[in-house]
């Protein structure tokens, strides 16, 4: 069971339209909140095979400077609403034999600005898919090589991944799936670990606009993708109980409506 919070502090937007009835904005967004819940299962533990369950919840949101999003319909649309994903997976992970073997993970999400009175699964479903082969050299060293249909970029997509996980050490260490993310770690102790590296991410949010100019469209959707270059503790309170800490920066890739 994980659970979060992020905060990225003040940063402008601005927003370019070809169409006039929309036009272009500029603003300033005070704070930008992120949460989320997450907590994974084992439905089969073999030593060969595992299946395993999670379900998550996260919500984001964009708060403006008092009088930015007045006078733009997009960030009128997106103050301070929750916009929501509530996802079910299923992973299957398989050993063929001492070094082979496979993973095959399908999920579900309803992401957009939904309430309990106006969830409409067709409109707000996402679907991703994971594939991946790979190698298990030693207890140290796994490699392999994948794809996803996701939203990495905002848009649904296939993608490739080339994953490579090695511990060279008592202290060094990297874990990765590229070009998604990448981390180095580095063991300060059996309870202390820092990494350091990058992280990309992406979101699709169906969203629902019943005021002009945005309430022409019968479908409005929010992509956004960004790149983040980190520095990570992470520290054993108590046994099963961890905590972690983690900040950087952030560039926006691509952010589009």
């Amino acid at each position: 069971i994980v659970i979060g919070y992020e905060r990225l502090p003040q940063f402008d937007m601005e927003s370019v339209s070809d169409n006039p009835e929309v036009g272009s904005g500029r603003a300033r967004v005070r704070r930008h909140n992120k949460f989320f819940v997450r907590a994974l299962a084992p439905v089969l533990n073999k030593p060969q095979t595992k299946l395993i369950l999670g379900i998550d919840h996260k919500f984001e949101e964009f708060n403006f400077e008092s009088t930015s999003p007045a006078s733009y319909g997009l960030y009128r649309n997106l103050e301070d609403k929750n916009l929501k994903s509530l996802g079910l997976q299923l992973a299957f992970l398989h050993s063929f034999d001492e070094v082979r073997f496979m993973l095959v993970r399908a999920k579900g999400e309803l992401n957009g600005d939904y309430t309990r009175d106006n969830v409409n699964v067709s409109d707000y479903l996402k679907t991703t898919v994971d594939l991946a082969y790979g190698w298990k050299r030693s207890p140290d060293f796994a490699w392999g090589v994948g794809l996803q249909l996701g939203y990495t970029f905002g848009r649904q997509r296939i993608y490739p991944g080339i994953m490579y996980n090695r511990t060279f050490n008592d202290r060094w260490g990297v874990e990765s799936i590229f070009p998604a993310n990448l981390r180095v770690r580095y063991n300060m102790s059996e309870k202390t670990l820092l990494y350091t590296g990058y992280r990309i991410e992406g979101a699709s949010y169906n969203l629902y606009a019943d005021e002009p100019p945005l309430s022409q469209f019968n479908d409005i959707e929010l992509r956004r993708t960004d790149i983040k270059g980190l520095l990570r503790l992470e520290q054993e309170i108590y046994d099963f109980l961890w905590f972690a800490v983690e900040g950087g920066f952030r560039q926006y890739y691509r952010h589009r409506a």
